[in-house]
C-alpha cells in the first residue's frame, strides 16, 4: 500500500502539483500525526469519568437489590429510570465538548442508557404482571430501538456494543418463548437468533449500512461462530449439528472473500 508520501511524490513527478505545494502537504500531515495521538490518549480525567459511571452503576445496583423488597413499584421503576435519563442527558451534553476523551465518555454514557432504558422497561412488565418471556422480548426490541437512536447520531463503537447486547437479550427471549413449546429446542432457537443477527450484521456492513466497520465486524462474525455452536446444542433433530460447521466455512470465505482475517480466526473456533 502506497504512502501519502508516496502519492505526493507521484503527483509531483506527473507535474499535478509544483515542489512548494508538495513540501505544504507533507508539512502539514507531519504536524497533524503528531497531533492526533496527543488528542486520542486517554486522560486522567477521561479515566475518572468511567470511575465514575462504574461506581454510581454499582452502588445503584447494591442499593436496589438490598432495599427491593421494600420499595413500592413507582420507586422500583425510578431506579433504574433517574439513571437513564441521566445518562442521555450525560452524554448528549459530553458529546457537545471539544476534548475527544470527554466525547468518548459520553458515547459510554449513551451505551449504558440503552441498557438502562431496557432494564426500566423490564421492571415495568414486571410490576404489571407480564409473564417473564414476555419481559425479555419486549426488553429487547426496546433495548434495540434505544441502541439505535443513539447510534444514529454518533455511530460509536459503544452504541454498536449496546446493539449486539440488545441482539444477546433478544436470543435469549426466542429461548424462553420456545421453552414454551419444547425446552429441547430452547437452546436452537437462542442460537439461530444469534446467529440470524450475525448474519444481518455482517451484510449491513459490508453494504456500508452501519459503521464502524471494525467492531460491526467482529461482532457480526462471533455472532455467527457462537449463534451456529448454541444451536446445535441439545437439538432433537440432527441436521442443525451441521451448522457450526456451515457457519466456520461461511466465515472462512468471507474473510479470504472481503480480506478481513479475524473472520478466519472466528470460523475456526466455529
Amino acid at each position: 500500500m502506497s504512502t501519502p508520501l508516496e502519492h505526493l511524490k507521484r503527483w509531483q513527478e506527473a507535474g499535478l502539483i509544483d515542489e512548494r505545494t508538495a513540501q505544504r502537504v507533507s508539512d502539514f500531515e507531519s504536524e497533524r500525526r503528531k497531533a492526533e495521538p496527543a488528542m486520542e490518549r486517554p486522560t486522567f480525567t477521561e479515566a475518572l469519568l468511567y470511575l465514575g459511571v462504574i461506581v454510581i452503576a454499582v452502588g445503584v445496583i447494591v442499593l436496589a437489590a438490598t432495599n427491593w423488597g421494600h420499595l413500592g413499584s413507582w420507586a422500583r421503576v425510578m431506579v433504574p429510570g433517574i439513571p437513564a435519563i441521566a445518562a442521555v442527558a450525560a452524554g448528549w451534553f459530553m458529546r457537545g465538548q471539544q476534548h475527544p476523551g470527554v466525547r468518548r465518555g459520553g458515547s459510554a454514557a449513551w451505551a449504558a442508557a440503552a441498557g438502562l432504558v431496557a432494564g426500566t422497561t423490564a421492571v415495568v412488565l414486571n410490576e404489571a404482571g407480564v409473564s417473564s418471556e414476555n419481559t425479555a422480548l419486549v426488553s429487547g426490541i426496546v433495548m434495540a430501538i434505544a441502541a439505535f437512536a443513539l447510534w444514529w447520531p454518533d455511530k460509536g463503537d459503544l452504541q454498536v456494543v449496546a446493539g449486539a447486547a440488545a441482539g444477546l437479550l433478544l436470543s435469549v427471549s426466542a429461548s424462553a418463548e420456545m421453552s414454551r413449546v419444547s425446552e429441547r429446542w430452547a437452546p436452537s432457537a437462542a442460537g439461530l437468533a444469534m446467529l440470524g443477527f450475525g448474519a444481518m450484521a455482517v451484510v449491513a456492513v459490508e453494504l456500508g449500512l452501519i459503521r464502524p466497520r471494525i467492531t460491526c465486524r467482529l461482532l457480526g462474525g462471533l455472532s455467527i461462530a457462537l449463534g451456529g455452536f448454541v444451536a446445535s446444542t441439545g437439538t432433537p433433530f440432527g441436521g442443525i449439528e451441521v451448522l457450526p460447521f456451515v457457519a466456520g466455512a461461511a466465515l472462512v470465505w468471507a474473510s479470504v472473500r472481503l480480506a478481513f482475517f479475524p473472520y478466519t480466526v472466528l470460523g475456526i473456533a466455529a
